[in-house]
Parts: C-alpha cells; structure tokens; sequence
C-alpha cells in the first residue's frame, strides 16, 4: 500500500510514493496552515480511492466534519461553502455527513490530555477497522509542540512519539502523515524560511522521517494579506538529509483550501488564483 500527499508538484519533487511503514512529517510555524494541509492531502488521497484514517487531536468529531466538508465541497463541485459560513447550518452538515460517507475517509477525534499508550491503541484499532492505507495525527503537540505529551503534565520526548509513530506505521502496514511544529528560530534568521533542522524536538528527529513538507506563507508572515489568495512557500525533501526543493502553491483562506499549479483540469476562478500566485513569485524572484 501506498500514499502521496496528494499535490502533483510535491509528489513530483518527491520522487516515490510514501509506502507502509514511512512516515511524512509536516511542519510549520503557528497559524501556517499544516491543518489545511493535512485536511487537503487526505482529501485528494481519498479521492483518488486510498483509505485515509485522519485524526484530529484537540478537535471535535464536528469540526473535523466541517473542515472536511468546505474544502470537499469545492472538490466535489458543489459550490463551495465558506469557513466564515455559520458552523450551526444542520443542513450545512447533513449534507456534509453525507457526502464525507461516500469517500473511504474515517474520522477519529482525541482530547488534548490524550496519553501515548491510548492514542497507539486508538490508532491502532480504528486504523484496522477502517482499512487505512494513509493515517495521519493532527496535533501541534504531537513532536515536540508543547512541554507536556498533548499537553499532559508527564512529558514524553519528541523522540520517543516519532519512534511509536514509526512502529505503528510499520505493523499496521500504513503511510503516516504527522503534523508537527517548527522553532522560532527560524524567525530570527533574515530569509526566515523553514530549514530541517527548525523541526522543534531535537536534530535527529527529521532523520527518522521518511519525507519532509515544511510549510511557509511568506504574506501571513509579513502582514501583507491582501487578495483571497495567498502564496504558500512548500520546502520538501526526502528523508535522510537528501536535498530541498520548493513548491508554491495557493492558500485559499476563507476555503481551507489549497490549490497546487500543477492540478489539471482546474475551473477558471482556480485557474485566475494560481496566475495571481505566480505573479507574486515573479515579483519575489525580482526583489530578491
């Protein structure tokens, strides 16, 4: 069995699919868009017929729902609704249960002060249960995001989760996607883009990935949120120290949506987007 992160560009950059027992790790400071990410590559795997198991820690069942269902909703052309929209619409989410049913995408939701023996149980019987070929674990905590594991007051080293991560992944026979955060070091640096060695938990953490995505949006950053569309900045690389390339790609906000250049065919407001992102490359490249 196998995954990719659902972005033709990214996979490209990558080479290989990510297969059983690997692990993805995807990065980013706060407020970046890892979530919408994450929500956005199971989608597009699902889509594609893999079995995604998607676990929200920190998240209800419902908003799990309603994150799924604006970013399905503008995939599956039916119209598209907005994160703005009012989250209390029943109808809004009748029909987003029905939709979410009829895509092989299971949901899981944990409480923060989840310990690590329970979320590998959960992991472990409801990824069997649903046949998952791709799981991934949602929480800025999960390497090395907080003082406690998922916020309880027994620590548990980065270390230690990303080595269960990897035993998880290889008896389980599934492709882990694991979100985690990166240091404010990178803050400090002039370029302030995201490098291997910002992922908070130690330097020998990105070693036991198999693939990196470290996410940036340089607009965000700045302060310079103007349009509907903002560039988002993707380093990704394989495993190992093997080198970085970088993808852009376009994050739409009020969608919790993101758009890759290299998706074929796309509709005429998505195609507007991404030439509205490029433009912003080029003028990046200039100013550089």
């Amino acid at each position: 069995m196998y995954a990719r992160s659902g972005f033709p560009s990214i996979d490209q950059k990558l080479g290989r699919p990510l297969r059983s027992g690997q692990i993805c790790m995807i990065a980013g400071r706060p407020s970046m868009g890892c979530t919408t990410f994450a929500i956005n590559s199971a989608m597009r795997n699902a889509l594609d017929g893999i079995r995604c198991l998607y676990v929200g820690i920190g998240m209800s069942h419902r908003e799990l729902q309603e994150r799924l269902w604006v970013a399905f909703s503008r995939d599956s052309g039916d119209g598209g609704l907005s994160w703005s929209d009012d989250s209390s619409d029943e109808e809004a989410m009748i029909a987003a249960s029905d939709s979410l049913a009829s895509l092989p995408l299971a949901l899981l939701a944990l409480p923060n002060h989840v310990s690590l023996d329970r979320l590998l149980c959960e992991l472990w019987s409801t990824a069997i249960d649903s046949r998952a070929a791709a799981v991934y674990v949602d929480s800025s905590f999960t390497v090395g995001g907080g003082t406690g594991f998922f916020g309880s007051s027994i620590t548990t080293g980065a270390k230690t989760v990303m080595r269960s991560l990897h035993w998880f992944a290889g008896e389980s026979q599934t492709a882990v996607f694991a979100l985690a955060r990166l240091s404010r070091g990178l803050e400090l640096r002039s370029d302030r883009r995201p490098r291997r060695s910002d992922i908070r938990g130690g330097s020998q953490i990105p070693s036991l990935a198999s693939a990196l995505v470290l996410l940036d949006r340089p607009r965000l950053r700045e302060g310079q949120l103007q349009h509907r569309a903002d560039p988002m900045d993707v380093v990704v690389a394989r495993g190992g120290g093997r080198g970085l390339a970088p993808v852009r790609l376009a994050f739409i906000r009020d969608e919790l949506r993101i758009i890759d250049p290299g998706d074929w065919p796309v509709c005429c407001d998505d195609a507007r987007l991404i030439e509205a992102v490029r433009s912003e490359a080029d003028t990046d490249s200039c100013e550089e």
